[in-house]
C-alpha cells in the first residue's frame, strides 16, 4: 500500500487461451441474503485457472475445449465451496447461492498466543508457505482513472509474468505485455484545465520554433505513467512489501484481535481483524487478515481507510490554489492454493479523493477523482517456465502501448477479465 499511495502526491506459455469453447457466466449471492459476493474464486478442479466475481458479485468464465469433464469449482471467505459439473451446467447466465459455513464451536481453538505473534509468523515462513521455484503466471491487468464518472485514462493488458522465486525479494520478476487497448476516446482532465492549457501552448510554441512537431501523446500518457504499470501491482504482496499492519515495527500503532475462524478454499482460516489507533504515516487503516490455520500462510487481506495530506505541503497546496481532500483507500488481495504452494490470484487498489481548484471571483472547481488498479491471474504455469527475452519485457520507463509483443492465438475474447 505504502508503493499504492504514491499514485496520490511466449505462445506456449499462453497457448491455453487459444481453446475456449465455451463461456459461463453468472452471479454470486448470499443463499440468505441475496446480497451479491465480490470477489469470489472462480475456478476448475482439475486446472489452475480462472477468473473472480466484480463487486457486483457478477462472473464470466472463458472455458477451453477440454474442460466439459471438470467441476465449475467457486470459493468465497466464510462461505461452502460451490461444486458442479460443468456438464450439467445450462448455457444461460446462472444465479448460484453461496451458503454461509462458519466452524463449529466446539472445533474453535483458543489461541494461547496474542494476534501478532501469529502474524509474525506468518511472515517468517513465507519462504515455506510460496513458491520458491520458477513458475508463470498469465493475467488480466488494467488501471482506470476516472474524473467525475469520466475516464480520463483507462488502460487494459494482457500480462505474462516469470517469477525466478516468489519468496526472495531480491529477485527481479520478468513482465512481458501480450495484449494492450484503450477506448478510442478518452475525456480531458477538466481539473487546472487553464493551466494545463497554457503550458500546452507553451509546449507547442517552443516546438515550432525548433521546427519540431507538438508531441501530444506525452500530455496523454503523463497519468498514465504515473500507474507505473503491472509492476506497481504484480510488486505490491506480502512478501515484497508488506503493508504497515504487518510490520512488527508499527504492532505498537494498531489494534488487533481475533474474528470469526472462516473457510477459504476449502481450508480453515484465521482472522485477524485490525485498526489503526491514530494515524500511520499519515493514513488510517482498518480491515482483516487471513491465515491459513495449517500453514500460518497469509492467504487474503482487506483494507481501508482515509488520507491526510502532510501539513508541510498545506501552504504549497494553497499558493497552488490547489484543495485536496476526502482521500480514501481500499484494497483487496488474495491467494491460491496449488501443488502445497500459495500462488498470488487476485489484487485491486482503489483510490478516491475529491480536487479543488480555488478561485477568489467564481465558484471554486471540484473534481472527483477515481483511480483503480486491477490484477487477475488467469492461469498458472508450474513447471517448464523460461525466463523472458530481454526485448520483450515491461519497461514502466516506456508506454505499455508501445511494448506490445502478441502472442499467437491470444485474444480479448478469450481472456478472463474483471467485468
Amino acid at each position: 500500500m505504502r508503493t499504492k499511495l504514491s499514485l496520490l502526491i511466449t505462445f506456449i506459455g499462453f497457448a491455453a487461451f487459444s481453446y475456449a469453447q465455451r463461456t459461463i457466466q453468472g452471479t454470486l449471492l448470499d443463499a440468505e441474503t441475496r446480497v451479491p459476493l465480490p470477489f469470489a474464486n472462480v475456478t476448475l478442479a482439475g486446472q489452475t485457472y480462472g477468473t473472480t466475481s466484480n463487486e457486483e458479485g457478477k462472473f464470466s468464465f472463458n472455458l477451453r475445449t477440454d474442460d466439459e469433464t471438470d467441476t465449475l469449482v467457486i470459493h468465497f471467505i466464510g462461505y461452502a465451496t460451490y461444486k458442479q459439473a460443468l456438464s450439467t451446467l445450462p448455457n444461460e447466465p446462472l444465479q448460484i447461492l453461496m451458503h454461509p459455513q462458519g466452524v463449529n464451536l466446539e472445533e474453535v481453538i483458543i489461541r494461547p498466543q496474542p494476534p501478532t505473534h501469529y502474524i509474525k509468523k506468518a511472515l517468517a515462513n513465507r519462504s515455506e508457505n510460496y513458491a520458491d521455484s520458477p513458475f508463470d503466471s498469465y493475467a488480466y491487468y488494467r488501471e482506470a482513472f476516472f474524473e467525475n464518472d469520466l475516464p480520463i485514462s483507462f488502460q487494459e493488458a494482457a500480462v505474462k509474468t516469470h517469477y525466478t522465486n516468489y519468496t526472495d525479494t531480491a529477485a527481479k520478476n520478468m513482465h512481458q505485455i501480450v495484449l494492450h487497448r484503450e477506448p478510442d476516446v478518452l475525456s480531458e482532465l477538466v481539473f487546472m484545465r487553464k493551466k494545463a492549457d497554457k503550458r500546452e501552448a507553451k509546449a507547442r510554441k517552443k516546438a515550432a520554433k525548433k521546427g519540431e512537431e507538438y508531441d501530444e501523446s506525452e500530455a496523454k500518457e503523463f497519468i498514465s505513467a504515473a500507474f507505473g504499470g503491472p509492476d506497481i501491482v504484480i510488486e505490491g504482496n506480502v512478501i515484497h512489501e508488506p503493508d504497515v499492519y504487518l510490520d512488527s515495527n508499527y504492532f505498537k500503532r494498531f489494534d488487533y484481535s481475533f474474528g470469526q475462524p472462516v473457510m477459504y478454499e476449502g481450508r480453515r482460516t484465521m482472522v485477524i481483524d485490525f485498526e489503526s489507533k491514530k494515524k500511520v504515516d499519515g493514513a488510517r487503516y482498518k480491515g482483516s487478515i487471513y491465515l491459513d490455520d495449517a500453514t500460518l500462510a497469509i492467504v487474503k487481506f482487506t483494507a481501508s481507510g482515509s488520507i491526510n495530506i502532510p501539513v508541510i505541503y498545506e501552504p504549497i497546496l494553497f499558493m497552488l490554489g490547489i484543495g485536496i481532500s476526502d482521500v480514501t483507500f481500499e484494497t483487496n488481495q488474495n491467494y491460491t492454493f496449488k501443488q502445497g504452494k500459495w500462488y498470488p490470484n487476485f489484487t485491486l487498489y482503489e483510490v478516491m479523493l475529491k480536487l479543488e481548484e480555488k478561485h477568489l471571483f467564481k465558484a471554486n472547481t471540484v473534481s472527483d477523482i477515481y483511480i483503480n488498479l486491477g490484477y487477475l491471474v488467469n492461469d498458472l504455469k508450474l513447471e517448464g517456465t523460461a525466463e523472458i527475452p530481454e526485448d520483450k519485457r515491461f519497461n514502466s520507463k516506456e508506454p505499455m502501448s508501445e511494448q506490445v509483443h502478441p502472442v499467437p492465438g491470444v485474444t480479448w475474447e478469450k481472456l478472463n477479465i474483471i467485468p
